[in-house]
């Protein structure tokens, strides 16, 4: 493992981030190192985790130097352009762009997710009297409608296996599974429509539909 002397170091272990990038100290621009260094900068050009003699480090690409001085990460790392380039500042700009864009994304969904149930809370609680399911309504008993809907489907009895008793022949699931019971067998045999309804078919659609 290489070692540096002063005014020269490097940190091995604990990096703060993958993410690196290089940073030129120019010869006479830094009274620390007269001579120039080569510094690594990970988390966003943020935190400083080596500074490197600049010659030979100056000619190499980050990259190289991340293969030779931390060959552990070199597989996940990430790479940015170096500091004070235009081509780092593109390199944020798209970053931040791409961030902004997620964040529109979850922000819409929360939005859309508030409306409804301001809509729901709006409606006010159902009463005991007889009434048409709402839309509402039939958003929120959707995945239940749908599970049972299959369930009515897929219902037959249940054929136990010879080598495995208590695993149906028909369908592989255990004999105890919802699909054997007698309610849904009853209503498979009562018939069933090819499809379900869903909160779209609330108003004049679902209304054509019940008059077809």
């Amino acid at each position: 493992m290489q070692e540096f002397e002063k005014p020269y170091w490097i940190t091995r272990t604990g990096l703060p981030g993958l993410d690196f990038n290089r940073c030129l100290v120019a010869p006479a621009t830094n009274e620390s190192y007269p001579d120039g260094a080569l510094a690594v900068y990970v988390d966003g050009n943020y935190w400083c985790i080596a500074c490197l003699p600049l010659h030979p480090y100056g000619d190499m690409t980050i990259e190289e130097i991340v293969a030779r001085l931390w060959p552990t990460y070199a597989s996940e790392a990430t790479y940015a352009p170096d500091d004070g380039t235009i081509e780092l500042e593109l390199h944020f700009s798209r970053a931040q762009t791409e961030a902004a864009s997620m964040r529109a994304t979850q922000a819409e969904k929360e939005l859309t997710r508030l409306r409804a149930e301001n809509e729901r809370l709006a409606a006010g609680r159902t009463d005991v009297t007889p009434r048409r399911a709402t839309r509402h309504e039939l958003q929120s008993s959707y995945f239940v409608r749908q599970y049972e809907h299959l369930l009515i489907a897929m219902a037959h009895e249940n054929r136990p296996r010879e080598d495995k008793p208590g695993i149906c022949s028909v369908c592989g699931l255990y004999g105890t599974d919802r699909v054997h019971q007698e309610e849904w067998i009853e209503r498979h045999a009562a018939g069933y429509a090819p499809d379900m309804e869903w909160a779209g078919q609330y108003g004049r659609d679902r209304e054509k539909t019940n008059q077809d």
